[in-house]
């Protein structure tokens, strides 16, 4: 609705300044065709030099000071809907990022958000949202329901939604949260990380990090998962897309 509101708001400036410089261009040719009109009533040549060099003077004044007025009107409407355009939906994003990301997942598990939606969502808010709202059916204690893990899981690895998150610290948050048997989000890695990465990701949580027995499940999981899908393209095999 802000959004809304302000490309209304946008439109009507531009317009209006585009409008004011049309008519600081037709009062040129106003004074123009005025000026034959009343050359007829002068009886002298100096009387009709002296009338001419006012009116032109004037009008180019005029013409002048409505172009000048519309351009930078024109040029200020522009910043400022930029401005106001980059606060809103900065604004929109953080609202997004700190409410709404496990209320979008519910309603992807939900199977009442489809792709079309998630589309939409990256659209409108950006990589990251997408990301956060899919990547919260992993991150849960207790954990979210295999059922519900499945529909965000798939558009994970379909959409492969960017994260600004160091990949390390992204598995680390997967570790209790993740059921084992979604093999889509370590594929989900893979496809945008890269295999080795995301393998010297897990060497660095087991190497800095003390964890226990679920957690070290998870990491073999991933090994499991990552080592099935390079002996699938060994093979020659297409590796699984979790589709």
């Amino acid at each position: 609705m802000i959004h809304k509101v302000y490309l209304s708001l946008f439109i009507v400036i531009q317009v209006a300044s585009l409008f004011l410089i049309a008519l600081a261009g037709k009062g040129m040719d106003f004074w123009e065709a005025r000026n034959s009109d009343i050359h007829s009533k002068f009886d002298s040549d100096l009387a009709l030099h002296t009338w001419d060099s006012a009116i032109r003077d004037i009008s180019s004044k005029v013409t002048k000071w409505g172009m000048g007025v519309g351009a930078s009107i024109l040029v200020l409407s522009s910043i400022g809907a930029c401005i106001a355009g980059r606060h809103v939906s900065q604004q929109s994003k953080d609202i997004m990022h700190n409410h709404n990301a496990n209320e979008i997942r519910q309603l992807v598990s939900d199977g009442r958000w489809k792709r079309r939606h998630l589309e939409s969502l990256r659209k409108e808010f950006g990589e990251q949202a997408l990301f956060d709202a899919l990547f919260s059916a992993f991150t849960q204690e207790p954990q979210v329901p295999h059922r519900e893990q499945e529909p965000p899981a798939k558009y994970l690895l379909q959409l492969r939604p960017q994260s600004e998150g160091d990949l390390p610290t992204l598995i680390r948050r997967t570790l209790r949260g993740w059921n084992l048997s979604i093999e889509e989000l370590p594929f989900y890695f893979r496809d945008t990380s890269g295999i080795d990465r995301v393998r010297d990701a897990l060497q660095t949580i087991e190497s800095e990090e003390a964890l226990d027995e679920t957690e070290k499940k998870a990491i073999a999981t991933y090994r499991f998962w990552l080592t099935l899908d390079s002996k699938a393209q060994q093979d020659g095999a297409a590796p699984s897309d979790g589709c």
